[in-house]
């Protein structure tokens, strides 16, 4: 309150969002006894902050005006965090030295946004050494954790400053080694995809993420191969010749070879059969075997890889069409076993009826993965006398004994006697006999369904996948993570499971769906794809060397 005028601000405390905007009402009114004209200005913030309705205003003695004050804060980290006290001024035209003040403040509120980037994003090498960059584009202090993660768990990840501090509108750069921890001893070049993750404080900045792909040569040169390859062939050669010339007795165990291609081997309980195979990628190899009486088939199998990847199949041989539709007009099945080995090592214990015996089984390896590998095979049998039970059937007989009693009109003979009538001979059922005929059972295999998402919003990955029919064996454990795209949140799990955490593991017991739902935080922008970025949909297994084969494998 003045001699002159009186002025108000309501309200005379804002708080603005940077991007948005805050009005107030600015409150004048002439107390003098005269005619006079008064100035409106803003002191203490920036020009462009600031706009005025009015910027004067002529009034008679006694009479009012207002003008809005608009304030408007640009999202720029340049309009940094914090309180600014301004000043209205009102002063008088006729003589500018009679002004009125108010007192009053801004409150520019914080936001958060921090950009990264990865370069080089491919590297070749055991290890590599990638940079990444950090801009900090808010109007506040914040401080970026970075992680780095793979799908298959294969790296390990080194940062020069793993908690870097950024100022607003300051950039840094931090250097992320990435180490392989295990490298093919021979084979082909392993890509891994890996993702740095970049998070602020909880509820600032939505987590960022950067790409890159980290790819593992073979410690062997690729020369190496080819000549343990001849060396091989050599000796195949020598051991073919000293069987052709030596014989084999049917009491000794098969080599650690593979067997001819085409060729049924007999398998007996003295007489395991042994091999090795080498698999390229979603290569298939089989081989057939027979068995002359019911019992087990005992199927063990090795590799050096774990999860997804060896497919095992023992089946009736297709070339036997004759004993297909045999099975199958007795309503017995075809395929003894269809399992996925989804750990390095495996035991199958198949019986077999006396539908199964002196007839060709196949067994199958395929590889599912996309690097070389080798695996190691024995087959044996095992009779089993003890589930052919001989039930006998035991048969009784009853004796009777009657005697008639002679008349007393009659005169009994001196010499006359009873006889009673002799008794029955028992006579016995024929025996019995009863076979047991092993069928075997194939173990409950189900389905996971994931519900569809489109790739602007997240991706799902899966470990392991389903088998060759899009099922999985009952009990199978299997991992989903969702990974958001940027921009975009994960809200969680939804259907068959409930959950909120984006990586999730169970066991497979009954058919399940499963919806992944995401929720975008910012406008989606439009990704435009960086050369050289590897994103690997579905979980890869490592490449491990394994010895070579003999020919024919």
């Amino acid at each position: 309150m003045t001699d002159f005028a009186q002025v108000s601000v309501t309200p005379d405390q804002l708080t603005i969002v940077p991007a948005e905007q805050a009005v107030a009402s600015i409150f004048v009114q002439n107390t003098s006894n005269v005619v006079d004209v008064f100035t409106i200005e803003v002191l203490g913030l920036d020009e462009s902050w600031v706009e005025l309705s009015v910027n004067s205003v002529a009034l008679f003695p006694g009479d009012s005006a207002t003008s809005d004050l608009t304030l408007r804060v640009p999202r720029s980290s340049s309009a940094r965090a914090g309180a600014y006290p301004f000043t209205v001024k009102v002063a008088s035209r006729k003589d500018p030295s009679i002004n009125a003040e108010v007192e009053c403040m801004l409150e520019v509120a914080p936001y958060y946004d921090v950009s990264v980037e990865l370069h080089p994003q491919q590297l070749t090498g055991a290890n590599g050494v990638f940079t990444a960059s950090l801009t900090n584009s808010g109007n506040t202090d914040i401080e970026i954790s970075l992680n780095g993660t793979d799908p298959q768990d294969a790296l390990n990840f080194t940062f020069s400053r793993q908690t870097p501090q950024l100022a607003p509108g300051e950039s840094q750069e931090a250097t992320v080694t990435v180490v392989a921890r295990q490298q093919p001893l021979r084979g082909l070049p392993k890509p891994y995809a890996f993702r740095i993750k970049a998070t602020g404080p909880l509820n600032t900045v939505p987590p960022s993420e950067m790409h890159g792909a980290l790819t593992v040569p073979p410690k062997l040169p690729r020369w190496a191969i080819p000549a343990a390859i001849a060396a091989v062939v050599g000796l195949a050669a020598i051991i073919a010749l000293v069987v052709i010339l030596g014989g084999r007795g049917d009491d000794r165990p098969s080599p650690i070879t593979g067997p001819p291609a085409g060729v049924p081997i007999l398998v007996k309980a003295d007489s395991p059969l042994a091999g090795a195979m080498e698999l390229s990628p979603q290569q298939k190899r089989s081989f057939e075997v027979i068995v002359e009486e019911p019992g087990l088939l005992i199927l063990q199998v090795k590799w050096d890889v774990t999860g997804n990847g060896l497919q095992v199949t023992v089946a009736a041989s297709e070339s036997d069409q004759g004993f297909i539709q045999a099975l199958r007009t007795a309503g017995l099945p075809t395929t003894l076993l269809d399992e996925e080995l989804l750990i390095a090592s495996g035991e199958y214990r198949i019986p077999l009826s006396r539908d199964y015996v002196s007839k060709a089984l196949t067994v199958s390896l395929q590889n599912r993965t996309d690097s070389d590998t080798e695996t190691t095979f024995s087959v044996s049998f095992q009779p089993v006398a003890a589930v052919i039970p001989e039930p006998t059937a035991t048969a009784t007989a009853t004796a009777t004994v009657t005697a008639t009693a002679v008349p007393a009109t009659q005169t009994p003979t001196p010499s006359s006697t009873v006889t009673p009538t002799p008794p029955a001979t028992p006579t016995a059922s024929p025996t019995a006999s009863a076979t047991a005929t092993l069928t075997p059972t194939p173990a409950p295999r189900y389905t996971l369904k994931l519900g569809p998402v489109l790739p602007t919003v997240g991706k799902i990955f899966i470990f392991p996948e389903a088998g060759l029919d899009g099922r999985y064996k009952d009990g199978t454990n299997v991992t989903i993570a969702a990974q958001p795209a940027r921009g975009c949140g994960f809200s969680g799990w939804s259907g068959s499971i409930t959950s909120s955490d984006e990586k999730l593991s169970f066991e497979i017991t009954r058919d399940m769906t499963i919806k992944a739902t995401f929720r975008c935080l910012t406008p989606l922008r439009t990704a435009t794809p960086t050369p050289g970025i590897i994103l690997l949909p579905t979980f890869t297994l490592p490449n491990l060397f394994l010895t070579p084969v003999l020919p024919g494998f």
